[in-house]
């Protein structure tokens, strides 16, 4: 065999090579270069509460401290530009008390500001105090329904934008962002709800779902009857305690294909503690709220 066709057969084989170490190496970049990408890997190690203890005692006052949780989460580098760290930490559960007595628990993690933590703790403190005081087991019992979602929004009351808009949103979602990186202490054991509504701009949504599960129009209209009367009280009673400076939409769903049943969407709407109609299709929830604090938040 001629020198040349030895030639010919080794570049052939070199080339099939290349073919195959591309198909097979994801990161492989050209025929000259191979790039492998790994997640990035962050370990915390830091002890929070001896680090934080006489901060976490401001913000809860007595508090009671769980043991330290090691944590764990793989990380994922995705070609389609998705990155996430693997992560390594630790959490500790904490116990206390509100201003109106009710135990509260939150969790205490060391990958985390400390400072921004305070309103994950804040939101789900609020959340906690409405099911403990309005939403209670006798509330769903009453009204026959079922909870669908019930969300608390602090600072960052807008998540679309108006008409392609969208300064407003990246207004409120700003006020969020300085809340988050200040140095601010938060005493949520001392706190009254009121004070709280009245120091940040606050949204609660919540829905509420009747089923059909074969009770017949009567008795659906009669939950819808039921519902409606019970909500109206208790926005009634969160008025009395929070003030005016409630903001909550309560939405009503039957879900039923019965003809026969009067309304199969309700919806609620309190702004500034005063009971509102929206037009929902001219304006959001978010926006009336935002446009109420105009001057006050930003």
């Amino acid at each position: 065999m001629k020198y040349t066709e030895w030639k010919r057969i080794i570049a052939y084989a070199v080339c099939l090579i290349t073919i195959v170490a591309v198909v097979h190496f994801p990161g492989f970049a050209d025929e000259r270069t191979m790039t492998v990408h790994t997640a990035v890997q962050l370990v915390y190690t830091d002890d929070y509460p001896a680090l934080y203890e006489e901060k976490l005692k401001q913000i809860f006052g007595d508090y009671t401290l769980g043991e330290r949780t090691e944590r764990h989460i793989d990380g994922e580098y995705c070609s389609c530009g998705y990155h996430r760290a693997t992560e390594d930490y630790y959490e500790w559960q904490i116990s206390y008390t509100d201003s109106c007595g009710q135990v509260m628990n939150c969790t205490l993690t060391n990958k985390d500001s400390l400072y921004a933590q305070q309103y994950d703790w804040l939101e789900a403190q609020i959340k906690a105090h409405l099911f403990a005081s309005y939403l209670d087991e006798e509330f769903f019992k009453t009204t026959c329904s079922t909870l669908r979602y019930l969300i608390i929004r602090i600072g960052d009351i807008i998540n679309s934008g108006r008409n392609d808009d969208f300064s407003c949103m990246h207004s409120a979602q700003k006020y969020k962002e300085n809340l988050l990186q200040s140095s601010e202490l938060l005493k949520l054991n001392e706190m009254s709800y009121q004070e709280i509504f009245d120091r940040f701009p606050i949204t609660i949504t919540a829905a509420f779902q009747i089923e059909d599960e074969n009770n017949g129009t009567e008795k659906l209209n009669a939950a819808l009857t039921n519902a409606c009367a019970l909500i109206e009280q208790k926005v009634g009673y969160m008025l009395s305690e929070i003030g005016d400076n409630l903001n909550i939409h309560l939405r009503i769903i039957v879900k039923t294909s019965d003809p026969a049943v009067t309304q199969k969407r309700l919806s609620f709407y309190y702004i500034r503690g005063e009971q509102e109609e929206l037009n929902v299709h001219e304006t959001s929830f978010g926006d009336v709220v935002y446009d109420s604090y105009k001057g006050k938040f930003w």
